[in-house]
């Protein structure tokens, strides 16, 4: 309609110059004319463009969310650790490292029982039930930085002036160049990694995510949206959109890319949690660090191996007789077994009297259970969803130890993955639901032994896969 328009204006623009104006001003007139036509046909050209961009919503993984802390009479920390304190980045600085043994008690978490009201309960308030909630150090308060943006995933630590810990922060910077703006139309939702699988922080967790969805929806002219993760970030979405309806999706998603997901969990999260050596993907130097409160959050224990299908079959078992845990006188196969090895660690009285949350394991497990049953036999159910992963980085899956109580760790035993999630806990699942009849890209990349699970995020490869996807033909 606008291109249709030029050659009439121009035209009549051409005539009412010649009769008024001498050859040099009609020259003059003419070209300014021009200059301000383009001008305005590009500016229109490039608002439809942005417009057709879907917008994208992120949800990064444990870790990956930069956390502050607020301390208001903590005293649950050595005498030398601050009691009170205005808002500060607690994940992550090095300046929280001069003294560590702050650091880790301002971020452990402890049970503690709340009333909660049954499922459906429309009677009255005296019938509810007890629930074990989880909770921060008393006079701790943790909250997320950069909620519906792009700052708190992008780098961990853009405050150090060391080396950065940078996340999304490549893939923000290449789809900016494609017009994408984060807090318009790319926005993350920033969550306490620590509490996910927590039955009281889970649903706080959904509704956010809802909310985020919904809003970029309707503020990016009801255009769907696309759901982006990595690691955690994704199974937390699979049961995210398991929880809605068929309408609700359907109207609101048009595609969930997710990369390096542990759909069925991650071996290597057992055994880290078994050996207290967390996050081997993260900077040897904070790993330490780490160690004391790890086995606190619940967020740990939702990354343990679990079974994606009932047993219906061998082909629906993702972990068939693959073994977590060998000892001299036990092999501790598939999916089911994990609540035995966290049993016997949970009864080991000599780590109990370590107060190192060993017991942690199986409480979470526990109340976790109707989380993980709650997407058994269950497909994201959007209408795509593309499973991009690694196979190049050898990644635990198991130990072997020279003793039954899994103190002496002589080795671990491995499986292709990204070095930090195994290929069988993406591949597996996405195969399944491929299966099923949902529309499922299945994409193995063979980036070399030096991309690994966090380095993904930054490989060109993975991000021009992800580009491709969002932005098709829509700009050149």
């Amino acid at each position: 309609m606008y291109n249709s328009g030029i050659p009439k204006i121009m035209s009549s623009l051409l005539q009412v110059v010649n009769n008024k104006f001498n050859i040099i001003s009609n020259k003059i007139l003419v070209l300014n004319v021009l200059i301000f036509l383009v001008l305005i046909h590009s500016s229109s050209s490039s608002h439809q463009t942005t417009q057709q961009l879907p917008p994208v919503v992120v949800l990064p993984g444990i870790l990956c969310s930069r956390l502050g802390a607020t301390l208001n009479n903590a005293t649950d920390a050595p005498i030398i650790c601050p009691r009170n304190s205005k808002f500060y980045n607690i994940w992550i600085s090095d300046t929280q490292f001069f003294h560590p043994s702050c650091f880790y008690r301002r971020m452990a978490s402890t049970f503690k029982n709340e009333n909660r009201k049954k499922k459906n309960n429309t009677s009255t308030p005296s019938q509810q039930q007890q629930q074990q909630c989880v909770h921060n150090s008393p006079g701790v308060t943790i909250d997320p930085i950069g909620y519906g943006n792009m700052s708190g995933c992008n780098c961990l630590n853009p405050e150090d002036v060391g080396p950065k810990l940078n996340l999304f922060l490549k893939m923000t910077n290449t789809l900016e160049k494609y017009g994408y703006v984060p807090g318009k139309n790319l926005k993350a939702v920033t969550y306490d990694w620590r509490l996910y699988g927590d039955p009281c922080f889970t649903p706080i967790l959904f509704t956010q995510i809802k909310e985020m969805i919904e809003t970029s929806y309707s503020n990016n002219g009801n255009t769907p949206v696309v759901a982006l993760c990595h690691s955690m970030g994704c199974p937390i979405l699979h049961k995210f959109f398991v929880s809605q309806t068929k309408e609700w999706k359907d109207l609101y998603i048009s595609q969930f890319i997710n990369i390096c997901a542990p759909f069925a969990g991650a071996g290597n999260s057992l055994v880290e949690f078994i050996n207290a050596k967390p996050f081997e993907w993260i900077d040897r130097s904070y790993v330490d660090y780490l160690s004391p409160v790890f086995r606190s959050w619940p967020g740990t224990s939702s990354l343990f191996p679990q079974q994606i299908m009932s047993k219906t079959g061998s082909t629906n078992n993702v972990w068939g007789n693959i073994t977590f845990v060998q000892t001299p006188d036990k092999n501790y196969t598939g999916a089911d077994s994990i609540y035995e090895i966290l049993e016997l660690l949970s009864n080991d009285k000599k780590r109990l009297k370590e107060h190192n949350y060993i017991d942690y394991g199986l409480k979470f497990w526990n109340i976790q259970e109707e989380l993980r049953n709650s997407v058994l036999n269950k497909s994201p159910g959007v209408k795509s969803t593309s499973c991009l992963f690694l196979l190049d980085v050898p990644t635990p899956i198991g130990s072997i130890y020279a003793d039954n109580m899994l103190r002496k760790h002589v080795k671990d035993f491995f499986l292709p993955g990204d070095g930090t999630v195994s290929s069988i806990s993406v591949e597996g699942p996405c195969t399944i639901w491929k299966n099923q009849g949902e529309n499922i890209s299945i994409e193995p990349f063979h980036l070399g032994k030096k991309v690994t699970h966090k380095a993904a995020l930054s490989s060109m490869e993975i991000i021009n896969r992800v580009v491709e996807k969002l932005v098709g033909n829509v700009v050149g």
